[in-house]
């Protein structure tokens, strides 16, 4: 956040905030805001212009007491935030209200502390379940478990990539090229400057070719996480692999997120967070 903090969201012990070489929990039971929590709703955070951090339940998008004050705006006739997005210019967040079967919902747009219909659930156009959303610029993708990837471009259905195909992650690199992490397929790109589809998998020299989690360095290096505990650098031609599992732990560990910046890159996986430094 803007006080230098990493904010991070779990399932099971509400937020773990960092500050400095400092950790500390910060997980409100529902008597003590008077709503009812949704499960998801726990992992995801946002801060307003004034530098204030909210974080979301059941029917209401409610700020983090400070002094004894408390505030809260309520979601727009909804049930819940499903999964949730930040652009990465900006701190607007976007997040799916889905139906019961996960495949469509309205998107909406967070900025500051109004939140407003982005996309109507007609223009989601998925047949299978919704299992991420990214965000970057004008477009936000709608990554299914099996009917590709969706683009919603300014509130409208643009196109489709990779029908067929569980897309987990996409991202947009400082050359506007596009990058799809896939369960199954490895990674696809599509650079911008042509139609050609490069796909990089096991076969070409990946770990595997099930990609839960992606990110872009600062140095346009590729970070890969796997289903397995594994995640991997590559820059160029090298690859360099980390193995997070600890001997006694499961071998089913999903990188569930990956965030890097010019000091380390954070590896949000199903048994904690690990990071690793530069160098």
């Amino acid at each position: 956040d803007s006080h230098g903090r990493l904010w991070l969201g779990t399932t099971k012990f509400g937020f773990i905030v960092i500050e400095g070489d400092s950790a500390r929990t910060m997980n409100y039971t529902p008597e003590e805001y008077g709503i009812i929590y949704a499960t998801s709703g726990l992992m995801y955070i946002h801060e307003d212009s004034g530098g204030l951090t909210w974080t979301f339940g059941h029917r209401s998008m409610y700020r983090f007491p400070e002094n004894g004050i408390r505030d809260s705006v309520p979601l727009p006739s909804i049930d819940g935030v499903y999964i949730m997005c930040h652009r990465k210019e900006n701190s607007e967040p976007y997040f799916i209200a889905p139906n019961k079967a996960i495949t469509s919902g309205n998107i909406y747009k967070v900025s500051d502390r109004t939140i407003s219909l982005y996309a109507d659930s007609t223009e989601i156009h998925s047949r299978s379940k919704i299992i991420n959303i990214n965000a970057d610029g004008e477009c936000v993708w709608i990554c299914t478990q099996g009917s590709g990837c969706n683009e919603i471009r300014n509130g409208r259905f643009s196109k489709r990539y990779f029908e067929n195909i569980a897309i987990t992650n996409v991202f947009r690199d400082r050359e506007n090229n596009l990058w799809f992490s896939t369960m199954g397929e490895g990674v696809f790109m599509l650079p911008s400057n042509t139609t050609y589809v490069k796909n990089y998998n096991q076969a070409s020299g990946l770990s595997s070719d099930n990609i839960t989690a992606l990110a872009v360095g600062i140095n346009d290096e590729l970070w890969l996480g796997y289903n397995n505990g594994v995640v991997e650098k590559i820059s160029g031609s090298r690859k360099t692999v980390f193995m997070l599992n600890k001997p006694e732990d499961s071998k089913f560990n999903r990188v569930t997120g990956l965030t890097a910046d010019s000091n380390a890159t954070i590896c949000g996986t199903d048994i904690g967070v690990f990071s690793i430094r530069k160098n």
